[in-house]
């Protein structure tokens, strides 16, 4: 009797109903689409030294002019010393150049010999506009006062020429800065920013960018360097088939929209197998993973070391919970022997509430990404997934990133 109990208890627990998650699930596709182009907002902060380094360093030339429109003649400055900076005013900056000077004037058209002098060459302007496409430097002034007074060589000797240099110099100081200004706001622009980035930006293996469009908002001046909100729209696809490669951004004016970034996630089925593996008892010999199309399910066959049998067929589904789990459709045992097949749907329930209960969350996606790309570091990062498709051989899960963004350099 009590045996006649328990074969009672084991039937009426094999014919229990199997709840099913709730979900969407996975749609087939010959071929994906792209995910959408979307954008993010980067606070950022990059300091002179930083942005002016390669430019500005001590013992380089930075100005050289042949022949100026304004002065007459050629004239060179080397830096001797680091460049210093000054906040003035809401917005506006003073840049000091201790300069080291190099010229060749005429007098009357006839050459004074070569001229030599040491000065701290001061630049002051104001940044007006928000975002690129607007921004204008106006207000711009120069000031010059010598350390080392000009003074030309005559038979060896040095000879002062200070008056007569700032006689020349000092009327032309609105020209030089007029030019100065018209230079810098052409070189501002949209179209002449973008070639600052040469040859692209080098992706990593893994991380696909089709698009990459910037923006910098509400930009600036502070006492050790520029602040404001960078805006990137982009679209991200990560894959671990994705190959490295370059892409060149574009500066163009943006509005930050929702400060979301569309993200594709692409999974291979050697990399499904692979975790379906991992999932299964270690004395499992052979995972076998395919794509029915006419049917739209995987089909997943398992062989062990005793070369029995499961066949599973089943659809990805994605869940109310923000994670994306399986929806077991039907279920295929081997022979399994007397005993075995008199519990087979117990054992088939096992196994599919086993199968159910495996979940792949939202950070194994976000552990894909890089953990730094060009600088930029996220916090509070926050995927909401949107759909899940598949193709012959790969899985796409489609979702939104966010997080609080930084830059700083």
């Amino acid at each position: 009797m009590r045996y006649f109990l328990l074969f009672l208890v084991l039937f009426v627990a094999a014919c229990k109903t199997i709840p099913q998650p709730k979900g969407v699930a996975a749609k087939f596709e010959t071929q994906f689409s792209e995910p959408a182009l979307s954008t993010i907002l980067v606070k950022t902060f990059i300091s002179y030294d930083s942005l002016f380094g390669r430019f500005l360093r001590v013992g380089q030339r930075v100005i050289s002019a042949n022949e100026s429109s304004s002065l007459g003649f050629s004239y060179s400055g080397t830096l001797e010393q680091s460049v210093r900076y000054r906040l003035i005013g809401a917005n506006q900056l003073q840049v000091v150049f201790p300069m080291k000077w190099d010229a060749k004037p005429q007098i009357a058209g006839i050459s004074a010999g070569v001229l030599s002098a040491k000065s701290m060459a001061a630049i002051s302007l104001h940044l007006q506009g928000r975002s690129f496409g607007n921004y204008q430097i106006d207000d711009l002034q120069l000031n010059n006062q010598w350390t080392e007074k000009p003074s030309v060589k005559v038979l060896g000797f040095p000879v002062q020429v200070g008056g007569v240099v700032d006689q020349l110099l000092i009327p032309k100081y609105p020209v030089l800065a007029s030019e100065l200004k018209s230079q810098l706001n052409q070189w501002i622009l949209p179209d002449q920013m973008n070639s600052i980035f040469g040859s692209g930006i080098l992706l990593p293996k893994g991380l696909n960018m089709s698009s990459l469009a910037l923006d910098l908002h509400d930009l600036q001046f502070s006492q050790l360097g520029l602040q404001g909100d960078l805006v990137i729209q982009t679209r991200i696809q990560v894959g671990a088939k994705l190959a490295a490669r370059s892409i060149k951004p574009m500066i163009k004016p943006l509005s930050a929209a929702d400060n979301t970034v569309a993200i594709g996630v692409y999974i291979t089925l050697d990399e499904i197998r692979g975790m379906l593996a991992s999932q299964l008892k270690t004395d499992v010999s052979h995972v076998a993973l395919k794509i029915n199309p006419q049917n739209q399910e995987f089909e997943c066959e398992v062989v062990d070391q005793n070369a029995s049998r499961m066949r599973i067929h089943f659809v990805p589904i994605l869940i109310e919970d923000n994670s994306i789990g399986i929806q077991v459709n039907s279920m295929e045992l081997g022979s399994l022997g007397l005993m075995k097949s008199l519990f087979s749907k117990s054992i088939k329930r096992k196994i599919t509430n086993g199968i159910h209960g495996q979940r792949m969350r939202t950070d194994q996606l976000v552990s894909r990404l890089p953990t730094d790309f060009q600088g930029i570091q996220g916090a509070n990062i926050r995927v909401r997934l949107e759909s899940i498709h598949y193709s012959k051989d790969t899985f796409l899960v489609l979702g939104r990133l966010s997080g609080d963004w930084t830059l700083r350099k």
